[in-house]
């Protein structure tokens, strides 16, 4: 079965601006699970109902260095490609009350470094994850990013979400 994810970034950069509020964030990436929902993309909902999951998290980078440069176009975000995959995301599913089965989907963020004077980032990031290799039909996402200095963020879970087999 194919394993994919798409990644779509809402990154809203902060401009430091006379009337506003300065925000100040640590320079280690900060993410926070926000919401999902379940969608159907297979010609048949009816007998898969839910195979994908819209996944909303929420972002602050301080020092500006999230995702990639160009320096990693063309380059596949892979377990055997060093430091080319910055978003990590694990799908485990519940088996007989514990969470024992899990795969991943890696991705590549690509760079939002801002090019204002104020390096702060903060933004929605939504995910759209493959959900049909699971091994149940309770399953938990677990996402981790890294920006470029390596710096990570808190391992950040969905709730259980139940999805119809």
């Amino acid at each position: 079965m194919q394993k994919w994810s798409k990644i779509v970034l809402f990154a809203s950069l902060i401009v430091m601006v006379s009337c506003q509020e300065d925000k100040n964030f640590p320079p280690t990436p900060y993410l926070e699970y926000t919401s999902h929902q379940l969608i159907s993309k297979t010609v048949d909902p009816v007998k898969y109902p839910f195979d994908h999951a819209e996944v909303t998290l929420f972002f602050t980078d301080g020092d500006g260095d999230l995702g990639h440069d160009e320096n990693f176009a063309g380059i596949p975000c892979c377990d055997s490609c060093d430091n080319s995959c910055n978003l990590f995301v694990d799908v485990w599913s519940k088996i007989d009350g514990v969470w024992d089965e899990k795969y991943e989907q890696n991705l590549r963020i690509e760079s939002l470094t801002p090019t204002s004077q104020d390096p702060t980032l903060e933004g929605d990031i939504i995910l759209i994850v493959n959900l049909d290799s699971r091994f149940s039909d309770t399953v938990r996402l677990d996402f981790q990013i890294y920006d470029r200095s390596f710096n990570s963020s808190a391992l950040v879970s969905t709730p259980e979400i139940y999805v119809d087999l």
